[in-house]
């Protein structure tokens, strides 16, 4: 899941996503060297193509470079090919990049634990929900990836917008098959595809939404049931007990990090939410995640993803690390990263 600017890459300034174009000018005014990396172009001869161009129009071999990029490039991907949903508009709209998107997705490229918190209506669930349509595609295979939510209601909503932002794909892009036969064994296997669960038989993986604990012992007997390298937490901060899912599911997340790490795959434990309330249950359960967050910085981009990494580990008491939420931060168990909105919008 990993990319190196080792290997040759040629940058998209001519790209129509303009969006990329401004966070690279926002980057480079605020100092940072690495501001360009979202920009990354593997294929050159892929500038100019629109993935979502007529099919009759492409060739065999251009739609598989463009599903090459695809699985190689998770920033083509949102640049390019990504739509989100927009009522009104069948087609959908391009992924809008900020620099509070930037970080999350920056994390989960590098397979970094991160919580992030902005207010409603910026794009905050679209843009996890992106990456994580882009992992379940491409970006991984023989995963499970898990939804949890305040209800299984929402978990679900999250759910159907992933099948959204697929559905809005070129059909190439969608793998979407009902059953795959081995040819050496005869055996089949289905899609599923319903409002809790979803599998691809093409990559065997798979994405459950789990319903929400109603006692510190479901809670914990959520957490334990659960040996998964990828989990989304939406409205983190008023889901029941979610300080008692996240200590249960610590060891059962170390194995299924390991070994997805041994194999090359994709693994990260992702929190989102708006500002929860202190006075409640949940609110100060999450505080207590967000109480033990290690301090996210922008010049992490400079010094690359395994410095980064070291930086957390050495800065956290036993493996958690701590910072209040006037700064984007990171934070959590076993070193979440917290991104706040703060800084983000007082340096626009």
């Amino acid at each position: 899941m990993l990319f190196t600017d080792a290997d040759k890459v040629f940058y998209d300034w001519e790209t129509t996503n303009l969006s990329f174009l401004q966070v690279a000018s926002d980057l480079k005014k605020l100092g940072i060297k690495n501001n360009m990396f979202f920009l990354r172009l593997y294929d050159k001869g892929l500038q100019g193509i629109d993935p979502h161009g007529p099919i009759t129009a492409m060739s065999t071999e251009l739609t598989q470079r463009i599903m090459a990029e695809c699985m190689r490039n998770p920033w083509y991907y949102l640049r390019e090919v990504c739509r989100i949903p927009d009522q009104g508009n069948s087609k959908g709209i391009p992924y809008k990049l900020n620099r509070a998107n930037l970080a999350a997705t920056w994390c989960f490229v590098n397979n970094i634990d991160h919580y992030l918190t902005i207010p409603r209506q910026v794009g905050k669930t679209q843009s996890i929900i992106a990456n994580l349509t882009w992992a379940y595609l491409f970006g991984t295979s023989n995963s499970s990836f898990a939804f949890f939510a305040t209800s299984q209601e929402l978990a679900s909503e999250n759910l159907e917008r992933l099948k959204s932002q697929r559905e809005l794909l070129p059909p190439y892009l969608r793998l979407r098959q009902d059953c795959v036969i081995d040819a050496v064994l005869g055996t089949k296997d289905n899609e599923i595809d319903n409002v809790r669960k979803i599998y691809n038989p093409l990559n065997k993986n798979s994405i459950a939404t789990k319903a929400k604990a109603t006692s510190k012992e479901s809670a914990v007997k959520l957490g334990r049931g659960n040996t998964l390298p990828i989990t989304y937490m939406d409205e983190a901060e008023f889901i029941n007990f979610i300080d008692e899912i996240v200590k249960a599911s610590g060891p059962a997340y170390s194995t299924a990090a390991a070994n997805a790490e041994r194999n090359g795959a994709a693994y990260c434990r992702i929190f989102s939410s708006t500002p929860g309330d202190l006075d409640s249950a949940a609110g100060q359960a999450a505080q207590e995640i967000l109480n033990k967050t290690a301090k996210w910085s922008e010049n992490f981009y400079d010094i690359g993803p395994e410095k980064a990494k070291e930086i957390i580990a050495s800065n956290s008491e036993n493996g958690i690390c701590y910072k209040d939420l006037s700064a984007w931060e990171r934070g959590g168990y076993d070193d979440i990263i917290y991104i706040s909105d703060y800084d983000f919008y007082s340096q626009i």
